[in-house]
């Protein structure tokens, strides 16, 4: 068996298009290793290969997936870690997003998320991210449990991760599952404050989901009312991004009076600034 350190070597040699070294497949082979730091070692040099693009196709070929998700569930924290690192480099390529999410991914995920060290969160929310813009894993990732961990990370602002919380609910709520499950935490709240008080990108993010929530839904349009999402949300049309502005504007119906607003809902329609009607969708803005 090679020696750790000319694993590791190897994976920069071969990250650096070097021809003298392991091929994915035998990397792969030590994932199986009943010897922790071997199973370690053996992950990090995916992870290195993985970064080169012309690597990604040779590591999926050799059938790692199975087996990263593997040590994602069962390997040592520092493992765990590079393996959803390399999840996520993996699943830059549009099939490999399915392929990850089918092999069981998620789930394992979600747990590095509530229990890693401030990296191996980083690392997880970023696969989840990746592998959420699949529109299967999507209800993969709501019905594994994720919205729960992201309204608690969204919660805490001392937690890090409050970017990361809102990026993959955004992302979530454009699924009629995610937009339940995300309405069932009483996201209402949290979401009118960030965008009051949040940085600009939390705040474009942040609006998104409150429109998701919003779209044919009297109660949760009522709630954001009553909260002050009106004066929010004209700040932020004045001076959020441009991205901001227009997720502020698609909510103009709570700026509507109260008949006028009741019959929107009704007919499941916003009012535009021009007073036209048109019909809403997230897909037809999914910038």
């Amino acid at each position: 068996m090679p020696s750790h350190s000319l694993i590791v070597a190897c994976s920069y040699r071969k990250l650096n298009n070097k021809s003298d070294c392991y091929p994915p497949q035998i990397l792969v082979e030590l994932l199986s290793s009943p010897d922790p730091r071997t199973q370690e070692h053996a992950v990090t040099a995916l992870l290195n290969l993985s970064i080169n693009e012309s690597n990604k196709g040779a590591i999926v070929i050799a059938g790692a997936i199975h087996d990263i998700v593997e040590v994602l569930k069962h390997g040592s924290m520092e493992a765990r870690e590079n393996a959803a690192a390399t999840l996520f480099s993996l699943s830059v390529v549009d099939e490999n997003k399915v392929q990850i999410g089918a092999a069981g991914a998620i789930p394992a995920l979600i747990k590095l998320l509530c229990e890693g060290t401030p990296r191996g969160k980083k690392d997880a929310a970023t696969a989840i991210f990746n592998l959420s813009i699949y529109q299967g894993n999507k209800a993969r990732a709501v019905r594994a449990g994720i919205v729960t961990p992201l309204m608690s990370l969204l919660k805490d602002a001392g937690s890090g991760m409050v970017d990361e919380a809102l990026a993959i609910l955004a992302i979530l709520a454009s699924h009629q599952e995610g937009k339940v499950a995300i309405a069932q935490t009483d996201a209402i709240p949290i979401l009118v404050e960030v965008i009051r008080t949040g940085f600009p990108r939390n705040r474009e993010n942040a609006a998104a989901v409150l429109w998701s929530l919003c779209t044919g839904d009297l109660q949760q349009l009522k709630l954001a009312r009553e909260l002050g999402a009106k004066e929010a949300l004209q700040e932020l049309t004045e001076n959020g991004t441009d991205r901001a502005k227009r997720k502020a504007g698609n909510l103009r119906v709570i700026h509507l009076p109260h008949k006028s607003f009741g019959q929107a809902m009704a007919t499941d329609y916003f009012c535009c600034p021009n007073y036209q009607i048109i019909r809403h969708s997230f897909l037809q803005d999914p910038n």
